[in-house]
């Protein structure tokens, strides 16, 4: 079916983007469960596992779970207002 300028059927304001599939949230789900018996197992059998192992099952996992931050390059030209906002410090002696 060809694309119809001002068709009556589409939807102009789109899938909100908050929204996660339910196959997403599922495998979230999913691996959070994992993460957490992860920690589980590794309260109840610290003494068997080498500080090695924990780090890579954390490291491993965490990427699924844990939010992803964006660093932000500041160039002099731009203006870092929006950025940073100024702090005034009192310190009070008794």
């Amino acid at each position: 079916m060809p694309f119809i300028k001002n068709d009556s059927r589409i939807n102009r304001e789109g899938r909100p983007k908050a929204i996660e599939s339910k196959d997403r949230k599922r495998i979230k789900d999913m691996l959070s469960a994992i993460y957490e018996n992860s920690i589980d197992y590794l309260h109840k059998h610290e003494a068997e596992l080498t500080l090695k192992d924990r780090i890579e099952l954390l490291r491993i996992v965490s990427p699924f779970i844990l939010p992803k931050l964006q660093t932000i390059h500041l160039t002099p030209e731009q203006d870092a207002e929006g950025y940073f906002k100024e702090i005034n410090v009192n310190i009070v002696k008794e």
